[in-house]
């Protein structure tokens, strides 16, 4: 499993058009406002880092299908994942 993580809204559709079923995609700093505009997504599980939503006061406009993770679990995932790939 690859973990992409996305720290710009503009990298978010390359990022999900090159992971596959079963790769992660989270959603970090200014990325997270890309969470906004997303209403479907494809096989990868797509989260968003708490804190960056909450920092920007977004969190209530994030739906509610995109999981929210804490640091910890940021450090937990990239733990499981093979690959980390960051999307700056």
């Amino acid at each position: 499993m690859i973990l992409h993580t996305v720290n710009k809204p503009c990298q978010l559709g390359l990022a999900l058009r090159l992971a596959s079923d079963g790769d992660c995609l989270l959603l970090i700093e200014d990325g997270v406002y890309a969470a906004m505009s997303l209403t479907s997504h494809t096989g990868s599980r797509l989260y968003v880092l708490a804190e960056d939503a909450e920092a920007r006061a977004i969190e209530q406009h994030i739906p509610a299908a995109i999981a929210r993770l804490d640091y910890r679990g940021f450090v937990e995932l990239a733990c499981r994942a093979d690959i980390v790939n960051s999307w700056f």
